[in-house]
């Protein structure tokens, strides 16, 4: 049974309500931690630590399920990686094994979204997935895509490793 997408908007929305405090553009630093959340530069530690990465490209924010900081970078033996940690590491990817950003985007692109589209490498667990298409994929990773307006008028998710669409939703 899949759920009504003003459900699914609203539970994403306190997702993000929950998760984290309004900010100005590129303040990731400011974000509410909370007692299952690492600070950004405890959360770097630990994925150098137990992740064994050399370099840190990025940290960004996943909030289209449990929220979790997403660490990207190259570890010891030169794989480029993705990791998730809340207080320890909920999950790792080698991201050579999916699409890149620049693929999704191209997908989007394809079906009507443009180049201010807001994109995130997501997981979510299979227990927290609540859109019964995304509870039916094999995959806990995928790209979420969407509008950049607040209340989100059209979104989508592709699996992180092929590309398919697993759940599309537009406001009409």
């Amino acid at each position: 049974m899949d759920l009504r997408p003003s459900v699914v908007l609203i539970t994403l929305l306190l997702f993000l309500l929950v998760g984290c405090n309004k900010l100005p553009q590129g303040r990731s630093d400011q974000l509410k931690t909370g007692p299952n959340l690492l600070s950004e530069a405890d959360t770097i530690k630990l994925a150098k630590e137990q992740a064994k990465l050399l370099t840190v490209d990025k940290v960004e924010m996943d909030t289209a399920g449990p929220i979790y900081r997403v660490v990207f970078g190259l570890d010891a033996n030169n794989v480029r990686k993705v990791i998730w940690v809340s207080d320890h590491i909920e999950y790792q990817e080698n991201l050579d094994k999916g699409i890149s950003r620049e693929d999704a985007m191209k997908i989007a692109r394809e079906r009507g979204f443009d180049n201010n589209t807001g994109i995130q490498l997501v997981y979510i667990p299979q227990k927290a997935k609540q859109i019964a298409s995304l509870r039916n994929s094999p995959s806990n990773i995928f790209w979420w895509v969407r509008t950049p307006d607040a209340e989100i008028t059209h979104q989508l998710f592709l699996n992180f490793y092929y590309g398919t669409v697993v759940y599309e939703w537009e406001k009409k």
